[in-house]
């Protein structure tokens, strides 16, 4: 997923501090309910994992998210999710650089820096 703040990608905006306080982590938009049972809170850490690989972000509640499913901001220096995707393409087998299956675990509560950010809707 893209996100209107930043230009193209997060790593452009890497020395612009409105950009980085307002989102000092890539972000993975979660259904409010699905956090509730995981014991996920707004602005913790939280790691994406597969048999592709791992990658972290910031626990960000939306409605707009369907239960059991996440988005993740694209282009960020702190977190890809090209991490977790599959590796390649080949004539036999579509890429799925867009989504795939993963296993979701807390890391950390929320840092002094994520808790200071406001996770009103973006839109």
């Amino acid at each position: 997923m893209r996100a209107n703040i930043f230009w193209q990608n997060q790593f452009l905006d890497q020395a612009n501090d409105f950009i980085q306080d307002r989102f000092p982590y890539p972000f993975i938009e979660m259904n409010p309910d699905d956090m509730a049972e995981m014991g996920i809170n707004a602005g913790d850490l939280i790691e994406i994992t597969n048999e592709n690989g791992a990658t972290q972000g910031m626990a960000y509640p939306t409605d707009t998210a369907k239960r059991g499913h996440v988005a993740m901001v694209f282009g960020s220096p702190a977190g890809s999710r090209g991490n977790v995707v599959n590796p390649g393409v080949s004539e036999l087998i579509p890429p799925e650089y867009k989504l795939t299956f993963g296993n979701i675990r807390k890391l950390a509560d929320a840092t002094p820096r994520s808790r200071a950010v406001s996770f009103k809707s973006k839109e």
